[in-house]
């Protein structure tokens, strides 16, 4: 942690953390939407997507300290209020929110934890997906990108285990190709991945009463 960081996190932190029960007992003036980014790293995609939503109540759940004060700080530089901030594993967050309360989940570039050993670590689990589902409104939607290829492997193999979200997008694209990336926030993770040349998968799904059907439609490039 940086001495910045350091202090951004000692003094602007009170002024964005929020609790589970806080959250949801918000008293904020319905909302246009809410929305909650897992592992949000250093946290520019969470500041545009603030700064893109102003009426929006987003919610931050990131264990990375770094990270947690150097948007902490980012926040309060820019005046930002809609942001709530929690320091806390997202599998105990998810199974405390409200049902039907959140309108669109973001997970960009999860640790893939890429040895077998290690797969139980991931953060994309059959358990952890139902749970998103509950906090879900009907029709919210669930965002994730990876640069891992295994990863995407698994994560689709996750999601069609379950019959709560159905697939709205499943794109692949060439590490040199931003042009059809279904998102405007990009991560130092998505960045470091493209430098390698990995292939970027964009997953999409969404809550809808004909889930269970999983109509799919898959775009490669």
């Amino acid at each position: 942690m940086t001495k910045g960081q350091a202090r951004a996190y000692t003094a602007d932190l009170n002024r964005y953390h929020t609790s589970v029960d806080e959250w949801n007992n918000d008293a904020a003036p319905s909302p246009v939407g809410a929305g909650v980014e897992v592992g949000f790293g250093m946290g520019q995609g969470l500041l545009h997507w603030a700064q893109q939503t102003p009426d929006w109540r987003l919610l931050g759940i990131e264990l990375f300290r770094p990270g947690v004060g150097s948007v902490a700080a980012a926040l309060a530089k820019q005046g930002i209020e809609n942001v709530g901030l929690i320091e806390e594993p997202a599998q105990e967050v998810f199974a405390m929110l409200s049902k039907h309360s959140i309108d669109e989940v973001r997970i960009y570039f999860p640790d893939p934890w890429p040895k077998k050993r290690h797969a139980k670590r991931r953060l994309i689990q059959s358990e952890f997906i139902a749970q998103i589902a509950q906090s879900l409104k009907p029709s919210g939607l669930l965002r994730i990108a990876t640069d891992w290829d295994p990863y995407a492997q698994w994560i689709r193999e996750v999601m069609s285990g379950q019959d709560q979200l159905a697939c709205q997008l499943d794109q692949t694209v060439a590490a040199d190709d931003l042009s059809t990336i279904p998102r405007t926030e990009h991560t130092k993770f998505e960045a470091r991945g493209r430098k390698l040349g990995h292939q970027i998968h964009d997953l999409i799904y969404c809550v809808s009463d004909d889930a269970g059907k999983k109509d799919e439609t898959t775009v490669s490039k």
